[in-house]
C-alpha cells in the first residue's frame, strides 16, 4: 500500500515538473531576468495562413527564449560548468589562468584567429588600407581638420602569459603587427598603437584589464588617455593632461561583460580600482545626439574642437578624462548608429579614429563620401 502510494506520488510530481513549464509559459509567467548581452525573441502574430511556416520559426526562437525557468537552467549550468569544471557556458568565451575571461570570437572580428597568427593581410590588402587612410586623411585636410589614427589592443595582446595552454598559437606574429609595420614605413599617417604604451606600464601595476570584461580598467583607461593626449601633444601642445597624481586610486568590486554573457554577471566579481579625480572637472555633457554618442563643453576657448569616432574602449574608458582636454569634444560611437549630421564639422580641430584591435578590417571600407569623410 505504501509503495502503491509512493508510486503515484513521484508519478504525480514527475507529471507536474514536466507541466509546470508549459502551463507557466501559457500563462506567460516569466523568470527570464538573465542578462545575456541581447533582446529576448518576442512573441510573433499570426496574421495569414500564408505566414504559417515563418511564423512557426519565429515561435520556436520566441519559446526557446521565454520557456519559464529557461534563466534559472542556464545559471545552473553555467555555474556548474564554472565553478565544477573550470570552462566556460559560451562558446566564444574562453576561461583563462588564474579566471582571466578572454573574449575569442568570429563573429565580432576574429580575435582567436588573430591571437593564433593565422590571420594575415595580403600585400594588396595592405596596400588598399593605407590607400584608404590616406585618401580619408587627406580629405579631412581639405577641411582643415587634422586626421589621427589611434589602436587599442585586446586583452590577449596585452595578458597573452593567461590564455590557456590549449589555445595554442601558430606564429607570435599576427595581422595587427603586420598593418603597424606596415604603416611605419609611411611616415605621412599620424597613427598610434597603445599596445607599447600599456606592455610598458605592464609590469608596474597588478592589472590594467578587467579579469571579467572585455575591457581594460579605469587605470587602463587612463593609460590609454595619456598615450592619446601625449600623442596629439606633438602637433597640439597646449592640450590638458592630467597626471596619475590628479586621482585618488580607490578599490572598488566590478564584475563585466564577459560574466553576463555566461550568466554569472551577478556572481563573479574582482577587485578591481576606479580613479577619482581630485580636481573639479570641466568638461560638462551636452545634449547626447544618441543614447551611446557624447559631447561636451569645458568652455576652455583655447582648447582645440575633437571628434573621436570611437568604439567601447573610448566610450566605456577614457572618454570623462579626454573630454577635459579639449574645449568641444564629441565621442560617436562607429559601431552603432549615429547621425553626425548634427555636428559642425567647420568647428572641428582633431579627427581621432580610434579602432580596438579586433575591428581592423574596418580600415578596408574605402572612403563613400569624399564630401562626408567620417562617415563609413
Amino acid at each position: 500500500m505504501i509503495r502503491s502510494s509512493l508510486s503515484k506520488f513521484f508519478s504525480v510530481l514527475t507529471l507536474v515538473i514536466i507541466l509546470a513549464p508549459f502551463y507557466l509559459f501559457l500563462f506567460n509567467v516569466s523568470d527570464n531576468d538573465l542578462s545575456e548581452n541581447r533582446l529576448l525573441s518576442e512573441r510573433p502574430v499570426l496574421k495569414t495562413v500564408s505566414e504559417l511556416p515563418d511564423y512557426l520559426r519565429k515561435f520556436d526562437t520566441f519559446f526557446s527564449d521565454n520557456f519559464p525557468f529557461r534563466a534559472k537552467a542556464i545559471f545552473a549550468l553555467s555555474y556548474i560548468k564554472y565553478f565544477v569544471f573550470g570552462v566556460s557556458a559560451h562558446q566564444d568565451i574562453v576561461i583563462g589562468k588564474n579566471n582571466m575571461m578572454y573574449y575569442f570570437t568570429k563573429s565580432s572580428g576574429d580575435t582567436i584567429g588573430d591571437y593564433r597568427g593565422i590571420n594575415y593581410f595580403t600585400r594588396e590588402e595592405l596596400k588598399t588600407i593605407e590607400t584608404n587612410i590616406l585618401e580619408r586623411m587627406n580629405l579631412f585636410k581639405k577641411l582643415n581638420i587634422d586626421f589621427y589614427l589611434v589602436f587599442t589592443p585586446n586583452k590577449e595582446s596585452i595578458y597573452p602569459e593567461f590564455v590557456p595552454d590549449y589555445v595554442r598559437k601558430y606564429k607570435n606574429r599576427n595581422r595587427f603587427d603586420q598593418l603597424v609595420e606596415h604603416l611605419k614605413k609611411n611616415k605621412e599617417i599620424p597613427f598610434l598603437s597603445l599596445k607599447e604604451n600599456l606592455l610598458l606600464e605592464k609590469s608596474n601595476h597588478t592589472n590594467l584589464y578587467y579579469y571579467y570584461d572585455t575591457h581594460w580598467n579605469p587605470l587602463g583607461a587612463y593609460f590609454g588617455y595619456k598615450g592619446i593626449v601625449d600623442f596629439l601633444q606633438k602637433d597640439y601642445p597646449s592640450i590638458l593632461i592630467r597626471p596619475i597624481s590628479d586621482f585618488e586610486i580607490k578599490e572598488v568590486s566590478a564584475s563585466g561583460d564577459l560574466a553576463g554573457m555566461i550568466g554569472l554577471g551577478g556572481t563573479l566579481f574582482e577587485q578591481s580600482v576606479s580613479l577619482m579625480p581630485t580636481f573639479k572637472k570641466k568638461a560638462k555633457p551636452g545634449n547626447n545626439i544618441e543614447p551611446h554618442n557624447f559631447e561636451y563643453d569645458t568652455e576652455e576657448k583655447t582648447f582645440p574642437n575633437a571628434y573621436f569616432f570611437c568604439d567601447s574602449f573610448v566610450v566605456y574608458g577614457p572618454r570623462d578624462l579626454l573630454a577635459e582636454s579639449f574645449h568641444k569634444s564629441y565621442f560617436i560611437w562607429h559601431g552603432l548608429p549615429h547621425n553626425s549630421d548634427k555636428i559642425s564639422f567647420s568647428e572641428i580641430d582633431i579627427f581621432v579614429f580610434e579602432l580596438s584591435e579586433r575591428y581592423i578590417d574596418m580600415l578596408r571600407i574605402p572612403v563613400k563620401n569624399p564630401s562626408k569623410p567620417w562617415v563609413l
